[in-house]
């Protein structure tokens, strides 16, 4: 009656990970600014006979109009596209405004986040071996209007 572990499987397990990142900003014409970040990753774990590769892309973007000096018009987005399984993914969009405006030492930003009101993301990930939840509640839709006076 000895508390050893007889019968016990020992699974080898290798786990393969890599990225990509690029982003580029540009300035078409001087009252126009593009923004485009993207990041891609891959991932595979092996395991006995088994083996599991999932992707991830996340992407995000700006548009910063200027139709005079002091003001600026904004609209952004982020979307993320998770693979759970070999022919499932989880995807979300996240889209917010803003507008600011400068006058000599004040400044006024009126920004509205997450105008799709989306609020919440989740998803379960199981490898074979592991079990990985995961689950993000967001903030819904909010309106700000900030004002900041610079001595």
């Amino acid at each position: 009656m000895g508390g050893g572990q007889e019968g016990a499987t020992v699974i080898d397990t290798r786990t393969n990970s890599y990225a990509l990142h690029g982003n580029a900003t540009i300035t078409p014409v001087p009252w126009l600014e593009l923004r485009y970040d993207i990041n891609y990753g891959w991932s595979r774990s092996r395991y006995s006979e088994e083996s599991n590769t999932t992707t991830s892309l996340t992407h995000s973007g700006a548009v910063h109009i200027f139709p005079i000096a002091a003001l600026d018009l904004s609209l952004d987005y982020d979307h993320v596209r998770r693979q759970l399984t070999a022919d499932q993914y989880k995807r979300m969009s996240l889209f917010n405004a803003s507008a600011q405006y400068k006058w000599k030492r004040l400044v006024l930003r009126l920004e509205l986040d997450n105008l799709l009101n989306q609020r919440h993301y989740a998803y379960t990930l199981f490898n074979g071996i592991n079990t990985y939840t995961y689950d993000y509640t967001l903030c819904g839709r909010t309106a700000m209007l900030r004002a900041t006076f610079k001595l």
